[in-house]
């Protein structure tokens, strides 16, 4: 596949997801779902397997202090390096 063609399967890929989305149930339940979407794309763009880190972030999740929320972003070290 060319770069192009595999761009266009990319995007086509991405809104089958988000119509599928639709049918969350309510609006409100929708946009849970886009969040949670958002943040596995975010962890397998940066490399982290996104089950993985799905799994680790809602075992720590309970007992996690609001203030310290940020620290459970999917992002690598390097990025979050970068953001400081």
């Amino acid at each position: 596949m060319s770069g192009a063609t595999d761009k266009r399967y990319s995007l086509c890929k991405a809104l089958h997801n988000k119509k599928n989305w639709l049918f969350a149930g309510s609006e409100r339940a929708g946009q849970r779902a886009a969040a949670i979407q958002t943040l596995l794309g975010t962890a397998k763009l940066n490399g982290l397997n996104s089950e993985a880190w799905l799994k680790d972030t809602l075992e720590k999740l309970p007992a996690w202090p609001n203030s310290r929320i940020d620290e459970l972003l999917p992002l690598t070290p390097e990025m979050i390096e970068k953001l400081k």
